[in-house]
């Protein structure tokens, strides 16, 4: 997946070309981001089907001044966390990610956003 890092206007922009989102939440002192970093985001599948997507990543490394606004906004609980959004830049939370989650749970959930108009 080529992430591109996190703006305030990312879902307007997105919703302006008519194109879902899928907003990853990670930290590189996160095992379990690294892990779905290189087993599940740098598949080809999902590769793929990312282009479908504005892929965006909210990197948590180190504290940065959106920080404490998007994790409250999100309702974030930890990393990693993916979240994704129909066309409209509406999240669809049912289909949210709280944990590590592998390449096949993510192609469903990729499939079925992709699907809502």
């Amino acid at each position: 997946i080529h992430w591109i890092p996190y703006r305030a206007d990312i879902l307007q922009r997105a919703a302006a070309r008519g194109k879902p989102v899928m907003m990853d939440f990670y930290a590189d002192w996160c095992g379990p981001c690294r892990v779905m970093d290189r087993e599940v985001f740098q598949d080809p599948e999902v590769v793929d089907l990312g282009k479908a997507f504005v892929t965006v990543r909210v990197d948590l490394t180190r504290k940065h001044t959106q920080q404490e606004d998007l994790l409250r906004r999100y309702n974030i609980q930890g990393v990693p966390t993916v979240l994704f959004f129909d066309r409209n830049g509406q999240e669809l939370k049912n289909l949210r990610v709280a944990s590590y989650t592998d390449k096949a749970q993510i192609l469903e959930r990729m499939r079925k956003a992709v699907q809502i108009k």
